[in-house]
């Protein structure tokens, strides 16, 4: 399982820098907007909409992150009821659960893609396809999707060693 810690750890790595510079770049597109508009009377088209698709791709970049953390949303509600040994293999019923939910999601969003890149339309102001722009969606649900299935085999490794500890990271 060493391979998959050291796998997700450069997917972090990698994510991290995006989201980073996906930051300061939202910022200086902004900054530019707000220029433009107050001192020139005029803006671009673009950026607004190249500022929404970030905020959307930084989003879904961060739900990675947060997966690869454990730090996602949760419902463990049955974890505080169910005594400990038992409670271990929960975890792995709820990974399974999380993993079906992000191949439904994945299969649906190539679907929702397919459908924007045969309408053939435009990202407004701009010549990009906005199936480029939404094209995180199945990228972000599959990694993720991958994510779950890395813990919920490390989990299994886990619970055969009998360890307690749950984070890749």
């Amino acid at each position: 399982m060493g391979i998959l810690r050291k796998i997700e750890m450069w997917s972090v790595k990698i994510e991290t820098f995006l989201l980073v510079f996906m930051v300061l770049s939202i910022c200086m597109l902004a900054l530019m907007q707000v220029i433009l508009r107050n001192f020139f009377s005029f803006g671009l088209l673009w950026i607004d909409n190249i500022i929404r698709l970030s905020v959307l791709w930084m989003g879904i970049i961060g739900a990675s992150i947060a997966t690869s953390y454990e730090k996602h949303l949760s419902i463990d509600i049955f974890s505080r009821y169910i005594p400990y040994p038992y409670n271990k293999y929960l975890k792995s019923f709820i990974d399974i659960i999380a993993i079906a939910v992000c191949v439904i999601l994945f299969y649906a969003s190539i679907g929702y893609v397919n459908m924007e890149r045969e309408a053939q339309e435009l990202i407004q102001g701009t010549n990009i396809p906005l199936w480029i722009g939404i094209i995180i969606f199945p990228l972000g649900m599959g990694l993720i999707t991958l994510k779950f299935i890395a813990k919920f085999l490390q989990n299994i490794e886990k619970n055969r060693n009998g360890e307690d500890k749950w984070s890749i990271i």
